[in-house]
């Protein structure tokens, strides 16, 4: 009774942990998710204040603006509503400005962009109606009709050659004169220079024609590669448009398809997690009854290892009082000495100083004065270990290092006497043997 009311408390337990990673997960997703649109509203800030609004510039403000609007539940956020707002109000300053400066193309292109984003824009439909190009009449070119009109302008300012000449016109032109009347009114028809001038500017009037059908034809050619050459760039911006939110979908396909997948595995998790747990929980009973008893060994191994390192303390104790008993013995006892050898001479001051080092091997006077001693009895080599054992316990003693310096110079080894000398005038730079001696080096 007891195992199956600990196996449900265990299988509740794990189905509310279980609960709660759902409930974290669904977090961390929506988490990335707004990650994500909070990356793509920086995308936009930072095209938009760079001036990259429309396509072929990468990264533009439309193309972000478009993948959030196609993002579920974005299009109608107020983030998303107030950037768009900026967008249209830029990009129609822009078209404006394009128009103004009769840049027809640029400015159509943007309001292309325009509708596409908001239809019922009225200023961008505006400019496309103003910069919608005219529609050309498809049985009579507009050059060949012009042509025709001037040919047929200078046709009719030629003369008839067969016409007959107007009597009243020439009895005007030749009042002056009765005989040319008469001759003009018998003559029935042009001389031959009149019929060479009218076929003269006949053909010129047809050459001017022809030269202006010319010259509209290539205008019209060119404004009609102009129109398809936009045509081509705004459609190749919409394919790209598209293309970019077509990725941009399928990139969050692919995060769902992820998301969805890492939810499956921690199910999975889960379940095994709640099968272990019960496995657990009887390996932790277990391990805590091992562990009491454990505890009591270990607590009895303790009190008796502390009594005997209470007991070793002790000794311990006795043993560092009693040498601290026989330390200060034996530097009182050099004290004495000390004072000995100082009235003392000879063999008998060196044993009574030797005395001293073997009870305080720490005394440097007595090492000191060893050394003076066995120089002055011109044991020089004798005297360097113990005038180097002064110097290492007092070496800020200018006296001293004079002394070892001697022994030094005395028993050849003139580099360290050298060195030694330097330390004596650096420690007194008025020692005037020290001086004296540096000086025959």
């Amino acid at each position: 009774g007891a195992g199956v009311g600990g196996f449900y408390v265990i299988a509740q337990s794990a189905s509310k942990a279980e609960e709660s990673s759902q409930t974290q997960r669904e977090a961390e997703h929506k988490k990335k998710l707004e990650g994500a649109r909070q990356e793509m509203f920086k995308q936009f800030d930072d095209a938009l204040a760079s001036g990259k609004n429309f396509p072929p510039a990468p990264d533009n403000a439309y193309v972000v603006l478009r993948q959030l609007k196609l993002s579920a539940g974005v299009g109608s956020t107020p983030a998303y509503k107030e950037r768009e707002t900026r967008f249209l109000t830029a990009a129609e300053s822009e078209m404006q400005t394009a128009h103004r400066a009769s840049n027809i193309e640029r400015a159509r292109g943007i309001a292309l962009h325009i509708v596409a984003m908001s239809p019922e824009h009225a200023e961008a439909k505006r400019i496309l109606a103003l910069t919608e190009p005219p529609p050309a009449d498809p049985e009579v070119p507009v050059a060949e009709a012009d042509a025709g009109t001037e040919a047929d302008s200078a046709v009719a300012a030629a003369p008839d050659v067969n016409a007959e000449p107007d009597a009243e016109a020439v009895a005007d032109e030749t009042d002056a004169d009765p005989a040319v009347a008469i001759a003009a009114i018998d003559d029935k028809g042009p001389s031959p220079d009149e019929l060479a001038a009218a076929k003269a500017k006949e053909d010129e009037a047809a050459r001017l024609a022809d030269e202006e059908a010319r010259k509209e034809a290539e205008e019209a050619a060119r404004l009609k590669a102009e129109e398809d050459a936009r045509k081509k760039a705004d459609e190749e911006a919409r394919k790209k448009a598209d293309e970019e939110a077509r990725k941009q979908a399928d990139d969050q396909a692919k995060l769902d398809a992820a998301a969805a997948a890492q939810r499956k595995k921690d199910d999975e998790a889960a379940r095994k997690a709640q099968d272990a747990a019960a496995r657990k929980e009887e390996a932790a009973r277990k391990k805590a009854e091992a562990d009491r008893n454990a505890k009591a060994l270990a607590d009895a191994r303790k009190v008796e290892a502390d009594r005997k390192k209470e007991e070793a303390r002790k000794k311990n104790a006795q043993k560092a009082d009693k040498k601290n008993d026989d330390r200060a013995d034996r530097r009182e006892e050099a004290k004495r000495l000390m004072k000995l050898a100082s009235g003392q001479s000879g063999a008998a001051a060196l044993a009574t100083y030797r005395k001293v080092v073997s009870i305080d091997p720490s005394n440097h006077r007595a090492h000191f004065n060893i050394g003076v001693k066995l120089s002055e009895q011109g044991d020089f080599n004798g005297a360097l270990k113990h005038l180097e054992r002064a110097v290492k316990l007092r070496g800020r003693s200018s006296h001293y290092r004079l002394r070892l310096a001697n022994a030094y110079f005395k028993t050849g080894n003139k580099a360290k006497a050298k060195a030694q000398y330097q330390k004596v005038l650096e420690l007194d730079p008025e020692n005037r043997a020290a001086k004296a001696m540096i000086g025959r080096f």
